[in-house]
C-alpha cells in the first residue's frame, strides 16, 4: 500500500506539472566586447535552460500547447567585469485553430537590459524575492509571454500571470533597484513597469477586449464562420 501511494504521488509530481515555453534563446555580443564565444554560449543554454525547462504555472502543457517564441540577448557593453548593459528582443506567437497560421502576440525590444552574470550561480524563478538582475529580467518576460498567450484565448485570462509580473516589478522597485527599465519615474514610458500598468489601465480595458476578439472570437473561428468571423477582425481593429 504505501509503495502504491508513492508511485502514485511520483506520478502526480511529473504529470502534474509543465512547462509552458518553448523558446530559441540566442545571446550575441556586439564586435570587441567579449572575446570568449564559450562564455556567450554557456549564457545562452543557461538561458535556454531555464525559460524552457521552468514550470511557470501549475498547468499542464502537452507540447503542441507550449508558447513559441524567440529570444535574443544581444550585449551592447561590459561596464566591469561580469557586469553588462543590453538589449532584449522577445517575440511569442500562438497558433490559430484550423490552420497552419500562426499569430503575432508579442514583440518587444527592451533596450533597458541590465544585470551581472559570471556563471557560477544558476538562474532563478522569481517573483518577490531579488536573486539576481537577469533570473529578474527572464522571469519578468516569461510571466508577460504566457499572461498575453492566455490574455488571447480567454477575456482576463491572462490577468494572474501579468500580476505576478506586476508583483515582481514592484519587488525590484522595493529592492532600490530604480533603474529605466523597472521605474516609473525614468522618463522612459516604454519599459517593464508601464507595459504591465498598462495592461491593467482601466482606460485600456477596451484594447484588451479587442486584443481577445481578434484572437479567439475571429482568426480562431475564421475557418467555421467566415463572414462573421471577419467582421469580428474588423472590428477590433477599428
Amino acid at each position: 500500500m504505501h509503495k502504491f501511494i508513492t508511485a502514485l504521488l511520483v506520478i502526480v509530481s511529473l504529470h502534474g506539472y509543465s512547462q509552458e515555453l518553448n523558446f530559441n534563446v540566442k545571446v550575441v555580443a556586439q564586435t570587441k566586447i567579449l572575446s570568449d564565444p564559450a562564455f556567450l554560449q554557456a549564457m545562452e543554454k543557461s538561458i535556454s535552460d531555464f525559460m524552457n525547462n521552468t514550470a511557470w504555472t501549475d498547468n499542464f502543457y502537452e507540447d503542441y500547447e507550449k508558447i513559441k517564441g524567440t529570444l535574443q540577448l544581444t550585449i551592447t557593453s561590459e561596464l566591469v567585469q561580469n557586469s553588462f548593459d543590453g538589449e532584449l528582443i522577445l517575440k511569442t506567437e500562438r497558433p490559430v485553430y484550423y490552420s497552419n497560421y500562426s499569430s503575432p502576440i508579442l514583440n518587444i525590444i527592451d533596450k533597458h537590459v541590465s544585470f551581472n552574470y559570471n556563471g557560477s550561480f544558476p538562474l532563478r524563478k522569481t517573483t518577490n524575492v531579488v536573486f539576481d538582475q537577469l533570473s529578474s529580467l527572464l522571469s519578468y518576460y516569461a510571466y508577460v509571454s504566457i499572461g498575453l498567450d492566455e490574455e488571447s484565448f480567454k477575456n482576463g485570462g491572462g490577468e494572474p500571470m501579468m500580476q505576478k509580473a506586476q508583483e515582481l516589478v514592484n519587488t525590484m522597485v522595493s529592492s532600490g533597484d530604480s533603474s529605466d527599465g523597472w521605474s516609473n519615474i525614468s522618463g522612459f514610458r516604454n519599459n517593464r513597469y508601464y507595459l504591465v500598468e498598462n495592461f491593467f489601465n482601466p482606460q485600456l480595458r477596451q484594447f484588451r477586449q479587442a486584443f481577445y476578439e481578434y484572437h479567439r472570437m475571429g482568426l480562431d473561428k475564421l475557418y467555421l464562420e467566415a463572414e462573421k468571423s471577419r467582421a469580428v477582425i474588423l472590428s477590433s481593429l477599428t
